[in-house]
């Protein structure tokens, strides 16, 4: 599955923190994609995964609100520890968002 990572001009960190109880690290981040359209959850996942050296099954994207006319998005982004402990903790729906290999395992 190829994922287009030229979509994206830059990331910028905005708020990095540890949460030791659920094992994971909650990101917030400035995606600009200028004069592009907002880039995919695939697309920010493996340029996450890249930019903080961890597999991408651990980088689940919460949420992605870019405003109309603005060539900038903002995502909500948890790295978990390890794959496992990302599928016991997100929601089911969140999961099929990031995964889609999960979506097509379910509908077949």
């Amino acid at each position: 599955m190829g994922v287009n990572t030229q979509s994206v001009d830059n990331i910028e960190v905005l708020v990095d923190k540890r949460n030791n109880l659920l094992k994971r690290k909650e990101i917030k981040v400035r995606v600009t994609h200028s004069f592009k359209g907002t880039p995919s959850r695939q697309t920010i996942r493996q340029l996450i995964a890249q930019m903080f050296k961890v597999p991408i099954e651990t980088v689940i994207i919460r949420k992605i609100i870019t405003e109309y006319g603005f060539h900038e998005s903002i995502a909500e982004i948890h790295i978990y520890d390890t794959p496992e402990i990302a599928k016991s903790i997100e929601p089911e729906f969140i999961l099929l968002r990031n995964m889609p290999e999960l979506k097509e395992k379910q509908q077949g």
